[in-house]
């Protein structure tokens, strides 16, 4: 019976980490995703449209404009722990920028919520830590 309630247990909270996820990709009205050192981004229409114009610049965009030019972007991988964490890129960090789909965004960001210790609201406590689902036992003697 410990082990069905066990296997219930982490299905509910695999699915929990799956909804947050999917909260975070969905709730931010994102559209560009990438990984850069480490860590997944996402970023709005207008990173994505200033993102473009930086990789693939046409005959109206100037190199002092590619130069000036920055986007932002908000750290998914924080965004796990509860942090909101938007960065600046600048054309100098264009080589360390790797375009992903949404899906790859999806299966990388539950890979390291699995992973993760100090969430709360990802990581529920196991039966019987900290005071999690434990109950007292009166002394029928």
């Amino acid at each position: 019976m410990r082990h069905l309630i066990d296997t219930w247990e982490q299905a509910t909270a695999d699915e929990d980490k799956l909804q947050r996820v999917r909260d975070i990709i969905d709730g931010q009205e994102l559209l560009l995703f990438f990984q850069s050192k480490g860590n997944i981004y996402g970023a709005p229409e207008e990173s994505r449209i200033v993102f473009a114009k930086m990789k693939h610049p046409d005959e109206e965009v100037s190199d002092e404009w590619i130069e000036d030019a920055s986007f932002s972007a908000m750290n998914l991988t924080r965004a796990l722990n509860g942090e909101r964490s938007e960065n600046i890129f600048s054309v100098k960090d264009m080589d360390d920028i790797a375009v992903i789909s949404p899906d790859v965004v999806e299966d990388r960001l539950l890979s390291k919520a699995k992973k993760t210790k100090n969430v709360k609201a990802l990581n529920p406590k196991k039966h019987g830590e900290d005071g999690a689902n434990k109950h007292k036992l009166r002394d029928r003697s």
